[in-house]
């Protein structure tokens, strides 16, 4: 998944290579194989003091879905933000 669009300048592009943290994401897709069904804004709570900042978890979330490792099989409302948003799961569980 790109981080940046092709008309950002070359310094978008280089942060979103580095964005780009297998570490982060395997903290992440631990987070969610540990706290199933939980949404993003969710996990950046359980993520508070692991992840810093807390707000790249939702970006790694994301780029986790996209490359087809966690998946989305509902919507809910969200316990932080009140507003209804994907709850994530491991790809491989049903």
């Amino acid at each position: 998944m790109p981080h940046a669009r092709a008309t950002d300048p070359q310094t978008s592009h280089d942060a979103g290579k580095a964005a780009d943290n297998p570490r982060l994401q395997q903290i992440v897709f631990k987070l969610v194989a540990e706290h199933p069904f939980k949404t993003a804004r969710e996990l950046e709570l359980l993520a508070d003091g692991v992840v810093t900042p807390v707000d790249t978890v939702h970006k790694r979330v994301s780029d986790l879905a996209y490359k087809g490792r966690i998946k989305s099989p509902y919507k809910r409302q969200c316990t932080v933000t009140g507003r209804m948003a994907h709850c994530w799961q491991i790809a491989s569980l049903s």
